[in-house]
């Protein structure tokens, strides 16, 4: 039962520090649309977090959509986890009691 709950703590620590690094790089990754092959192709218009002529497409949208799949995914780890420990505990029960009423039989 340990090793289980080791396992969906673990799980929900990747899930989650997956989550925070993007996150990260999706703050990061706008501060570089000052440099100059970026402003040569958008515009002057262009600064940090600014985008002036260009726009965004899919890759920083599905990005975003990453870090809500992450963030759902430690929930479910942590829940489901935490459900699985609790019927492991009353299916020992049963096998305890099983064995006990075995051998009192004997």
């Amino acid at each position: 039962m340990r090793v289980h709950r080791f396992l969906t703590t673990s799980l929900l620590m990747v899930h989650e520090s997956r989550a925070a690094c993007l996150v990260l790089g999706c703050m990061i990754y706008p501060d570089g649309w000052d440099a100059k092959e970026v402003k040569r192709m958008c515009g002057e218009k262009t600064d940090k977090y600014t985008l002036g002529a260009c726009s965004i497409r899919w890759a920083y949208i599905l990005a975003i959509i990453g870090i809500l799949d992450a963030l759902i995914l430690s929930f479910l780890a942590f829940v489901l986890g935490n459900r699985q420990d609790s019927l492991l505990a009353e299916e020992l029960k049963l096998e305890n009691k099983v064995l006990l009423s075995q051998s009192s039989l004997e």
